[in-house]
């Protein structure tokens, strides 16, 4: 959230932070759906939340050098985003 509110300009800090935030819903849902199913969806949880920490990462990583590549799935989603 941090790249759209403090650089609202910068085409590069929305994208990258678009594509977090598209992340941050992707696992509060995931947290929320095994929650409920706490049972029956722990195995698939702890593969979801395996996928999240791996394209945080990489997220991150690609902030951090520079890079503007999409995530894949998610950067689809990001672009639908309109401030």
């Amino acid at each position: 959230i941090l790249p759209l509110v403090m650089n609202p300009d910068s085409d590069f800090c929305q994208f990258h932070g678009k594509q977090g935030l598209v992340v941050l819903f992707l696992n509060i849902i995931m947290s929320f759906i095994a929650g409920l199913l706490v049972t029956i969806a722990y195995p698939i949880f702890i593969l979801l939340k395996l996928f999240i920490i791996i394209v945080s990462c990489y997220g991150i990583y690609l902030g951090f050098t520079g890079q503007k590549k999409e995530i894949p799935l998610i950067g689809k989603i990001a672009k639908e985003f309109t401030w």
